[in-house]
Formats: C-alpha cells, sequence, structure tokens
C-alpha cells in the first residue's frame, strides 16, 4: 500500500538505531525500548518479529537488553514486518480505501506506523473524512491534535501532501439536488454535444470550399491552356498560307 518514496521517508524520520535504546519517557508520553527504525521492542510481538527479521533465536535477548546489534539487513526487514502491521491497521480503520489517492494511503501508514493502531483509532473525525473523500477534513483533523503538537515537522509534511489534493465535489443529500445535478450535467453535455456539431459542420464546410476553390482554379487553368493552345495553332496556319 505504501509507495517506495513513502517508506524512504518513514526511515528518514524514524532514523537508525542499531542498538536498543529505553526511553522511560518518550515524546509520546509512554515508554519505548526503541531499535531499527522506530521499532518499540516493549511489542507484545517483539521477539517473534526479531526472528523473522533474521535474528538468531538465541541472540534475540540480547537484542532486547542492548547487548546485541542489529545490522542493517535486519533493520530492514523489522521495518517491513512493521510496516506489514501498520498497512493491515489502515486497511482495517480506513475502509474502502482502494479508490483513494496515494498521498493519503502514504500519510495514513507514516501516521500508522509511528502511532500505532490505538492512537491512531482516535482520530475519528479523520476516518468519516477520508470516507467523504474530504482531503482538507483529512488536513485539519491532522494539524488539530495532540499528534501533530508532539511531532509537527511530521504532521506538517504529511498535511502538505494532503493540501495538494483536490477535494472531489460531494453528491447532494437531497433527491431534489441530485436531479439538479443530473439536468445540469445533461445539459452540459448536450451544448458540448451541439458545439462539436458545429465544429464539425464549420470543418466540413471548409473542406468543400477549398476543394471547389482548387476546382475551380484547375478548370481555369485548363481553360487558358486551351485557348493558349487555340492561338498558337491559327497563327502556325496563318503562317503556312
Amino acid at each position: 500500500m505504501a509507495s517506495s518514496n513513502a517508506i524512504e521517508q518513514i526511515k528518514k524520520e524514524e532514523g537508525w538505531l542499531k542498538t536498543a535504546r529505553d526511553t522511560p519517557k518518550s515524546k509520546h508520553g509512554d515508554r519505548e525500548l526503541s531499535i531499527g527504525y522506530g521499532y518499540n521492542l516493549l511489542n507484545p510481538s517483539a521477539k517473534e518479529d526479531l526472528i523473522l527479521s533474521g535474528v538468531h533465536p538465541t541472540k534475540v535477548d540480547a537484542v532486547m537488553d542492548g547487548s546485541e546489534e542489529l545490522t542493517k539487513e535486519q533493520g530492514d526487514a523489522l521495518l517491513q514486518v512493521h510496516l506489514q502491521v501498520a498497512e493491515k491497521d489502515v486497511k482495517n480503520l480506513f475502509p474502502n480505501l482502494e479508490k483513494a489517492p496515494q498521498e493519503i494511503k502514504d500519510a495514513l501508514v507514516s501516521m500508522s506506523y509511528q502511532l500505532g493502531r490505538p492512537r491512531l483509532s482516535k482520530f475519528e473525525d479523520m476516518r468519516a473524512a477520508v470516507g467523504e473523500g474530504d482531503w482538507q477534513g483529512v488536513k485539519k483533523e491532522m494539524l488539530d491534535s495532540t499528534w501533530a503538537k508532539q511531532t509537527p515537522r511530521r504532521a506538517k509534511r504529511l498535511a502538505a501532501q494532503v493540501d495538494k489534493l483536490p477535494t472531489p465535489e460531494k453528491e447532494p443529500a437531497t433527491t431534489i439536488g441530485r436531479t439538479r445535478k443530473a439536468q445540469d450535467l445533461y445539459e452540459t453535455e448536450l451544448h458540448n454535444s451541439r458545439v462539436s456539431q458545429i465544429a464539425s459542420l464549420l470543418s466540413r464546410d471548409t473542406l468543400v470550399k477549398g476543394l471547389a476553390d482548387q476546382v475551380e482554379k484547375t478548370q481555369k487553368a485548363e481553360a487558358e491552356a486551351a485557348e493558349a493552345k487555340k492561338t498558337t495553332e491559327t497563327k502556325e496556319v496563318e503562317t503556312t498560307q
């Protein structure tokens, strides 16, 4: 779901830690034991995730207590494990996301990767905005949040990414409104069709006139040539006599 550019941006914003770092009180207000690209080793599935990332089972505890380093290859693999969870949470929290622009998917996955499902699920108004295709509403919910105050650069970057998207026109809420919209669309289509027909007729008229002019010029040239030939023949006859 997330683009390669979004993944690279996540790596850049999370930063790289080859050994575990304990933060008793993180910027989110919770304790974290971070490693790799922002992976929290306090996750219940941390040991399984490390093994999936290529860490030997006998070295998992050493990685978690900071006495063993994580290689870049293992860090990339761990990021992919974390990313799959983030994408799954986004799909569950934001159904019918397939038709959304890639910028929206990238922004939501980035938020999910950083915040986790519990915190992301609290953005209820954003979930409604995404469902309606209201990208300006999504931007507003991003910036008007505790998350934006805690990580302002990340929030502003993602909001700017979303801000570039045009918000689709909303469907009228009433039957009368939908009928009027349908009528407007019909009249627009009819107008465009008439303009196209007129342009086509004008094009045909221009072509016909051009052909007629060409025929007239050809006939005139042939008549002049015939007259010149006749004059020449008459002079030759007079000279012979």
